[in-house]
């Protein structure tokens, strides 16, 4: 176990149960800046020094099932993706015990729709009994006063929730009527009840989205709430991802005005209230670049800390990387940290991929070059205060 992972072990087991408090609020944002300064020269050198980079994961990501509640217009899990696929719970949770015996601190499960997944409820408490710390992430539509209720006693304390777009916006992505006021029900009570579950919102960014008045709309929504969000950015070749029947989701050059525009009321409004959107300023500025120029972003991507587990059981680095091994045929513990998992966090830092826009804002951080260029952006772009409401 690297220095890292075990600071990360002690984070979740000791300080983020805490982390209300204004005392170890600023503590965490100085080990943030530590770590990512440490990280950011750590990567800088990588690009001379390959060897100094390796796989060290402190998180591992679950779709425990393909099936959804919904059919959102992105989104192919369940449909021409991997349909009908789900992971065993024995061969779940003997995962747990591989992570737990490899120190890795946190697992996060989505699907799919993890609330359609029977033993959700029995894999959280697997997991908190092995000093793991688990976060969900859900689209809420089945998160009513009685799973809350379950999922609360069985020592869930995060959930991100996917939100693509405000009324109406969300119920035509999502293809059915009346969605997002079971969605804000289902949230409204949940904060209400359990103050202290951590809850956020990841926003996706997309056509339909890509607005002012989008924004205010999940400004508000946030607010109402009291819940922080971090823009999500449109994927685009992915298998398990469309860009619409049409093409009608996907940013093209001739939107980077409205893009740039949105950037910069972004900008404005984290700078109003910085802990409620949780991307970086730098991130924040990149956002059109990302959008825009796909692969042709030359920044390197740092995928050493994480692995994502499809509904099939196969492992990967990143999911547009080839599957490092199935947890169906072979226990985690011997997929991770081998010769084939090394070359493929180190063919990401290379860029040997199909370069994408996955962890977009660490990316960015991390890279001093893009973050210094970024930086500069955010503080000049010229925008209007706003008053405080």
């Amino acid at each position: 176990m690297t220095m890292r992972s075990a600071s990360l072990n002690f984070y979740f087991k000791h300080i983020k149960p805490h982390a209300k408090s204004p005392a170890v609020s600023s503590t965490i944002g100085l080990l943030k800046w530590v770590d990512r300064e440490c990280l950011s020269l750590k990567y800088s050198l990588a690009q001379s020094f390959p060897a100094l980079v390796a796989p060290a994961l402190s998180n591992v990501n679950i779709a425990l099932i393909s099936n959804c509640s919904l059919r959102c217009k992105a989104c192919l899990y369940g449909r021409s993706f991997l349909p009908g696929h789900r992971i065993n719970v024995e061969t779940v949770m003997a995962t747990l015990d591989d992570l737990a015996e490899l120190r890795i601190p946190k697992v996060h499960l989505y699907g799919g729709e993890p609330l359609l997944y029977p033993e959700i409820t029995r894999l959280i408490s697997y997991a908190r009994d092995r000093g793991i710390f688990p976060s969900l992430g859900t689209n809420a539509i089945l998160l009513d006063d009685d799973a809350a209720d379950e999922l609360y006693r069985s020592g869930l304390r995060a959930i991100n929730v996917g939100v693509y777009g405000v009324g109406s916006d969300y119920d035509d992505y999502v293809g059915k009527a009346g969605s997002f006021a079971k969605l804000e029900r289902n949230l409204t009570s949940l904060r209400s009840r359990y103050p202290d579950v951590s809850l956020t919102f990841a926003w996706l960014i997309m056509k339909p989205t890509c607005s002012l008045d989008a924004v205010a709309k999940i400004w508000d929504f946030s607010k109402k709430l009291d819940v922080s969000f971090g823009p999500i950015l449109i994927q685009y070749d992915f298998p398990y991802f469309s860009e619409g029947d049409h093409g009608e989701l996907q940013l093209l050059e001739e939107d980077r005005s409205t893009l740039e525009a949105m950037s910069r009321r972004l900008i404005q409004l984290k700078n109003l209230e910085p802990e409620r959107i949780s991307i970086s300023l730098e991130g924040l500025a990149a956002i059109p670049d990302w959008i825009i120029k796909k692969g042709a972003n030359d920044i390197p991507c740092y995928m050493e800390d994480n692995v994502w587990i499809l509904p099939n059981g196969d492992v990967h680095v990143c999911p547009k990387h080839p599957a490092i091994g199935n947890i169906n045929q072979t226990r985690f513990k011997s997929v991770v940290h081998t010769k084939a998992h090394e070359r493929e966090v180190r063919d990401c830092l290379a860029l040997n991929c199909p370069n994408c826009h996955v962890r977009y804002d660490t990316r960015t951080t991390l890279h001093s070059r893009s973050r210094r260029h970024y930086a500069e952006l955010a503080r000049s772009l010229d925008v209007p205060e706003l008053k405080k409401n």
